[in-house]
């Protein structure tokens, strides 16, 4: 005879509202074999509700893969079935991807990312006919801005040769090298915070060369 708990059969007994009984056996999940309270199971489910969570998939629409529903964040999830908008998962929400744009646009530094990495002046600018600019996403915008603040510093190295090019071989240069298999480059001998790297300044040169393309005339 399957057995029914106390709790089961009286609840069943009320006149009021409808109430699926549940054997013993089957308070145990059939996904994560955990015994648990009949408010965890979804009427006739086997599987709990917790579980039945954990399965469920989506479509992200940014990036095109089936992921678990936990992976999407609940707010955007009830934005995107209010608004007839996109599916993001969390990942793709990170890159600035968004239930209204799932375009990934091409930061020249970064790569793939969504609108929102990018201001929305650059993009429109982007998107005028006529006009196919390199993007640059607001981070490595703000990351050229740190940059050229910290090469201001008064400590810093820089090129004190005469003229807008730097000769490796004056060797009345600040940055001339005093022994074999030194490198050195502007800032380089910050510290800590101001540190700036040798692809630091790399980075820097490149989008000082961006900007002198956008303001040449066309």
């Amino acid at each position: 005879m399957i057995a029914f708990p106390k709790s089961q059969w009286k609840n069943a007994g009320r006149a009021t509202g409808s109430w699926t009984l549940r054997c013993t056996k089957c308070h145990c999940c059939a996904t994560c074999c955990q015994i648990k309270d009949v408010r965890a199971f979804a009427q006739e489910a086997n599987t709990c509700i917790d579980c039945q969570q954990h399965t469920q998939t989506l479509h992200c629409e940014a990036c095109d893969r089936i992921l678990p529903e936990k992976m999407f964040n609940k707010h955007m999830l009830l934005k995107a079935k209010r608004c007839k908008g996109k599916l993001v998962c969390l990942a793709c929400a990170d890159r600035g991807f968004s239930t209204i744009d799932v375009t990934a646009y091409h930061c020249a530094e970064c790569g793939e990312q969504g609108h929102l990495k990018f201001s929305v002046h650059m993009l429109k600018n982007y998107k005028a006919r006529g006009r196919r600019q390199q993007l640059v996403c607001t981070e490595c915008c703000r990351r050229f801005a740190t940059i050229e603040m910290n090469l201001k510093d008064k400590q810093a190295l820089r090129c004190t040769c005469k003229g807008q090019q730097h000769s490796h071989s004056n060797e009345k240069c600040k940055l001339y090298t005093q022994k074999a298999g030194e490198k050195r480059w502007p800032g380089c001998n910050l510290k800590e915070k101001k540190a700036v790297t040798e692809e630091d300044y790399k980075f820097c040169e490149r989008m000082r060369w961006r900007k002198k393309q956008k303001t040449r005339p066309q």
